[in-house]
């Protein structure tokens, strides 16, 4: 037979070795002509067993270099029987002599080996775009094959149908070695085929037993998305590890649609804020893959915005009767925590500065952020805990906030600005607020017959208790600007103007209180009060009433004295001073600081500790 051609050689050296063997007395051959003749016997019964398997219409399982010994490839068959092609001498100066491997990687592209499936490179057209093994819209995807040209030279050919037919021929720097048994393998698992090509030219096409996968085991519950370019990898288990999937197959299901803010399920649907970018297998420390272990990198390019979906992973495949599955995993969420398309170009510029020039890695602290606030209420004489805390020495509480790139931020300083709920107090504040005015722990402003008209004019009217309810449509926001970062710390207290117009230092919110705009609107209109409780009204505008302490602004109310001074000296002190930390390892980033009201007797101190993005 043609396979065997490379034997005569070998024969006529065992032939030549045992009349030496007869004639020399000083050397002794017969282990050496012993072990030639266990080869050549070892290797005709592969090729036989090859033939013997090809005309059976078995199936292949498993292709697998042999890198020990004699060096080959062992062809593994599904009724779990196998033998082993052994390779013969090895090439010259380590070109000559390989033997491609070519497969399809989990992109579905064909990809070739030239060191016994140790590393892949992509198989690549004239114009050097990668070639892909799956047809598009029903159409035959490209097939692959490998020849040995005149100069006995592997090259590569792509073909649809038929290879006398290409549609590339690829050349390689690689020479045959007829000394080898296979001259290469093509392992085409799109179309369940392992094409194995002897030195003589010999082809031989078997079936390929495809795995198919049977779970999805997910590693995190939880997918971030939190870098600059909107990346993320989903990393997953597949059962069976051998399992063949590709990047197409893969489907992210989107069950319930932005589950930061409400939970109306829907059926199972690809997410239209993600594509997937890439699947390989994951890699030990070592770069060692991780046989059924799987990396997926998919990109956001949804929205603007901050939100979360619960998910799926599902994996559209054949099963071993070629009908048409889907393996579906646990469900997990994937939570979008940059604002990344608010940020024009130029923010985007400066932040990429900030990591290479300051080695501030900004991202990790912009988005949605989750705090913990702790606010104490330390003045002992005074009744602050009791009016503002229930009795309490404490009050802690968590909450979220945005925080985006300020306007302010330079080349040299970032400047961060929290758009919502800054300092996660927010509803807090609110509180305070009506604590102080509508809800007055002191029964001072709701009693206060300017204040009876303002809220009046505004449409309320008061409860059987007297104060004045504000109604759940009213909004009520903060943000706070000019968060400075520079020398290793955070700098935050600011100059601000106080109620009477003197600058005080002290944090810098900005409030917008809807029923505040609403009275503000009216500033110039005509009201009548009853100074004095005797029915004889007097007509002010609301400006004046404004002016003598009706106001509804939150200015007028909360952080009124300077905090970075013992201001108000309380004995014991009840002040802190203010100040903040950053922390990228522990990936934390913290805040301190002191803050008064109208009705309050000391300082209430206030901690918030933020959690950096990942």
């Amino acid at each position: 037979m043609k396979d065997l051609k490379h034997y005569a050689s070998i024969l006529s050296l065992l032939i030549i070795l045992s009349a030496v063997s007869v004639t020399s007395c000083t050397e002794d051959y017969g282990p050496e002509i012993d072990k030639l003749k266990e080869d050549v016997s070892s290797l005709k019964t592969s090729v036989d067993k090859l033939k013997e398997a090809y005309e059976g219409g078995k199936i292949i399982s498993g292709v697998e270099p042999i890198t020990t010994g004699i060096e080959g490839w062992k062809i593994t068959f599904s009724d779990n029987t196998a033998i082993t092609l052994k390779n013969g001498a090895n090439g010259k100066d380590g070109i000559d002599g390989v033997t491609p491997y070519v497969k399809i990687d989990n992109n579905c592209n064909w990809i070739v080996s030239y060191d016994k499936g140790q590393t892949y490179s992509p198989i690549k057209d004239a114009d050097g775009n990668t070639i892909s093994a799956k047809g598009i819209d029903g159409a035959n995807g490209v097939s692959v094959d490998v020849q040995v040209n005149s100069e006995g030279k592997y090259e590569i050919i792509t073909y649809l149908e038929d290879k006398n037919n290409p549609l590339t021929v690829l050349p390689t720097p690689y020479s045959a070695n007829p000394d080898n048994q296979i001259s290469s393998i093509v392992e085409d698992s799109e179309r369940g085929m392992v094409s194995i090509t002897m030195s003589s030219g010999k082809q031989y096409n078997f079936g390929q037993a495809l795995n198919y996968p049977t779970s999805i085991v997910l590693l995190k519950e939880e997918i971030l998305i939190s870098e600059e370019n909107g990346i993320a990898e989903i990393e997953f288990y597949v059962n069976p590890s051998n399992a063949k999937i590709t990047k197409d197959d893969i489907v992210i299901n989107q069950i319930e649609t932005d589950i930061l803010k409400s939970y109306a399920e829907s059926y199972a649907k690809p997410s239209p804020n993600y594509e997937i970018v890439s699947l390989e297998n994951s890699v030990n420390e070592k770069g060692e893959k991780l046989k059924g272990q799987y990396k997926l990198t998919i990109k956001h390019i949804g929205e603007s915005g901050l939100y979360g979906e619960l998910c799926t992973l599902v994996i559209s495949t054949k099963d071993a009767q070629d009908n048409k599955i889907e393996i579906t995993s646990e469900k997990f969420s994937i939570i979008n925590q940059i604002i990344d398309t608010d940020l024009t170009p130029e923010q985007k510029a400066l932040i990429a500065g900030y990591k290479e020039n300051l080695g501030i890695d900004l991202y990790r602290m912009l988005g949605k952020l989750n705090c913990s606030v702790k606010v104490s209420f330390p003045y002992v004489d005074g009744d602050d805990k009791n009016s503002f805390n229930d009795g309490n020495d404490s009050r802690t509480f968590t909450g979220e906030t945005i925080i985006t790139l300020s306007e302010n931020a330079t080349p040299e300083k970032p400047v961060l600005k929290m758009v919502s709920n800054p300092m996660g107090m927010n509803d807090f504040m609110f509180e305070m607020l009506r604590k102080n005015t509508t809800e007055d722990v002191y029964e001072f402003w709701y009693y206060y017959p300017y204040s009876i008209a303002v809220m009046n004019a505004a449409g309320y009217a008061p409860a059987d208790d007297d104060k004045y309810m504000i109604a759940a449509t009213e909004t009520f926001e903060m943000t706070l600007d000019n968060i400075a970062i520079e020398n290793g710390e955070i700098t935050f207290v600011q100059e601000v103007e106080d109620k009477y117009g003197d600058l005080i230092n002290s944090v810098p919110f900005e409030y917008n209180f809807s029923l505040w705009n609403k009275l503000q609107a009216k500033s110039e209109e005509i009201v009548e009060v009853d100074e004095y409780g005797d029915g004889e009204m007097v007509e002010y505008t609301m400006g004046e009433l404004f002016e003598y302490g009706a106001s509804m602004d939150p200015k007028q109310y909360l952080m009124l004295t300077t905090i970075s001074e013992d201001y108000i000296e309380n004995e014991p002190s009840d002040w802190v001073e203010p100040k903040a930390i950053y922390d990228f390892e522990n990936g934390t980033f913290k805040f301190v600081f002191p803050f008064d009201m109208a009705n309050s007797y000391g300082y209430q101190n206030v901690e918030v500790t933020y959690i950096m993005n990942k």
